[in-house]
């Protein structure tokens, strides 16, 4: 609290800004709680800061230097969108997912950096494009139809998007050809 707390008036400032710098937010927070610049939780609050802007409707620039949080929702989608390799139709994706997030963090970092850097979005904007599937992933493993209408309802039925995020549970829908 001492830490965060002596860093407190500087980062108002930054959130006080004409246009939030993601990236000097996040920096800051790293150094005043000497946290890895890999923290989850360093990553978190920035992302929830941009979230607070796009509610607010306030302007904002960077994250191109926060990570994307490595979580368990992310490590599940790295594996059932081909992106981490590793495991079969019959293998135990929950359990593969949980030990992944740690065991293969700087792997997934370095992936989810290449996929930003591909769709032209800071991995802190990617995040939730990952998150939201992550979470229909894990409650519709084998029912690839039922994980479609899980997203469709966070998300809306925009054909194009759902297509387009299709991809981050293909290898689940291969699983799913190769059972029928």
């Amino acid at each position: 609290v001492r830490a965060f707390l002596s860093a407190a008036a500087e980062l108002r400032e930054l959130l006080r800004a004409d246009e939030v710098d993601l990236d000097g937010f996040h920096r800051r927070l790293v150094e005043a709680l000497a946290l890895s610049w890999d923290s989850k939780t360093a990553a978190f609050a920035a992302k929830m800061v941009l979230y607070s802007c796009l509610a607010a409707e306030r302007a904002w620039r960077g994250g191109w230097s926060v990570p994307m949080p490595i979580d368990y929702r992310a490590a599940l989608v790295s594996l059932t969108s081909g992106m981490l390799r590793g495991w079969s139709c019959g293998a135990d994706l929950l359990s593969l997912a949980s030990r992944a997030r740690s065991a293969k963090k700087s792997e997934l970092l370095r992936l989810w950096r290449r996929a930003s850097e591909e769709a032209g979005v800071p991995p802190v904007v990617l995040d939730s494009a990952v998150w939201v599937p992550g979470g229909c992933i894990e409650s519709h493993l084998r029912r690839a139809e039922a994980l479609e209408s899980c997203i469709a309802r966070l998300v809306g039925r925009r054909e194009s998007f759902l297509r387009a995020l299709s991809e981050l549970w293909a290898q689940l829908e291969a699983c799913s050809r190769e059972q029928a």
